[in-house]
């Protein structure tokens, strides 16, 4: 069933696209890939004395970058995330003058998800380094509780689409006409992910937050020189 708030978030998707490929702008931008790292964990109601234990996945896509002037550029980052982490339970461990929680079992938890970073970027005088802020857009396709001994579909006990804020900070690597950037990105998700129709017991309220590496290579469509039209 189509929701309002799956319409919303088509909508905005729809009318980001629109203004960057109808826009002025499309005839001077710079495309390219990216690909690295990510660590990803969740926030929020714990399940029990359980925690929550942040794992390594992978994150690659394509990169569009819309030149606003010369220290400043729009740039859209279409992608897909692999996400692993960790989900670890607690026994009440009593010392002789204080308790203790002991953490012992735990059951990964796997995220994977088609993501779209809208952001923009800000590049010093030098144009060594970049800062980048934005949102970014994502939707569920597949989420699998492993507990080593069989894999269980959880994906109807997440809700679909969540939004996250984007903060990061990047050292670029002018190639001639081409740039690589090494980028580190943090997000921050504003949306609890939780279907409405999930068990608290099992899946109370959580928010995702993480850390990206990346390396990205951009070429500008035409041959210009970097930080010009």
């Amino acid at each position: 069933m189509i929701t309002k708030a799956k319409l919303s978030y088509v909508t905005i998707c729809i009318g980001i696209l629109s203004l960057i490929f109808c826009g002025e702008l499309f005839s001077q931008f710079s495309w390219g890939f990216y690909g690295g790292v990510s660590s990803t964990n969740l926030a929020g109601d714990g399940i029990g004395m359980a925690v929550y234990r942040p794992g390594v996945g992978w994150n690659a896509g394509i990169i569009a970058v819309f030149p606003v002037t010369d220290d400043v550029a729009f740039s859209v980052r279409p992608g897909i995330i692999f996400n692993s982490l960790r989900v670890q339970t607690a026994d009440t461990l009593q010392l002789k003058f204080k308790t203790k929680l002991e953490y012992r079992d735990s059951v990964k938890l796997n995220l994977n998800s088609i993501n779209l970073p809208v952001l923009v970027r800000v590049t010093t005088d030098n144009k060594k380094f970049q800062f980048t802020s934005g949102i970014e857009l994502a939707y569920l396709y597949s989420a699998r509780w492993n507990n080593g001994s069989e894999k269980i579909n959880v994906r109807s006990q997440m809700d679909n689409f969540n939004i996250s804020l984007v903060f990061g900070v990047g050292y670029i690597i002018p190639i001639k006409s081409t740039r690589l950037t090494l980028d580190v990105l943090y997000t921050q998700g504003i949306r609890n992910i939780s279907a409405s129709s999930a068990d608290q017991s099992v899946l109370p309220r959580i928010k995702t937050k993480g850390f990206r590496l990346n390396i990205l290579w951009t070429c500008p469509l035409q041959k210009t020189s970097l930080g010009q039209k």
